[in-house]
């Protein structure tokens, strides 16, 4: 007559299993997955089609009239951050940036771009899109955005076949 196995062996083969598929299947950080897709932006003037809104200008297309105590903190600090109800990124004459709750979704703790890749890394461009200029943050006025988009249109224009490299863990046009 067969023995069965005890409970303990039971426990300890199926710990191991969980190992085997955890090691096999899912342990790479999702900063470490990537995927090829094509490039959304040939030209630096495309890019600038989507930069953030200055104040004066979001105020006038919004028709905006701001209460006595919103103007008069507008005049000594230089922004409203927080004060106003947005619908998209906006740039106050301080420099500072307000946008909607939730407008830049987080990333995952592991994510390779948690800090700002290098210009040379091969998922520079995607991030440049993703974290830049799809959320209507490019700023054209800003030195190191200017940086960026001449690194972005290299990287673009050398691409094989108009695909550049992703994260897949924070783009959501990753497979």
């Amino acid at each position: 007559m067969k023995r069965l196995p005890s409970y303990a062996a039971t426990v300890f083969g199926l710990a191991l299993l969980m190992v085997a598929v955890y090691t096999a299947c899912g342990n790479q950080p999702s900063g470490d997955k990537t995927c090829l897709r094509p490039a959304r932006y040939a030209t630096l003037a495309a890019n600038e089609k989507n930069s953030i809104a200055l104040w004066a200008d979001y105020k006038t297309s919004h028709a905006i009239t701001l209460t006595t105590a919103q103007q008069t903190k507008l005049t000594n600090t230089g922004d409203l951050v927080g004060d106003l109800t947005l619908d998209r990124p906006v740039k106050f004459p301080d420099g500072k940036v307000d946008m909607p709750k939730g407008w830049l979704p987080a990333l995952p703790t592991d994510s390779p771009w948690i800090t700002t890749p290098a210009t040379t890394d091969a998922t520079f461009a995607a991030w440049f899109e993703v974290r830049v200029v799809d959320p209507l943050l490019y700023d054209p006025a800003d030195a190191s955005h200017r940086t960026w988009a001449t690194a972005y249109l290299k990287q673009v224009s050398s691409a094989k076949d108009g695909k550049i490299t992703s994260s897949a863990g924070a783009d959501s046009s990753c497979p």
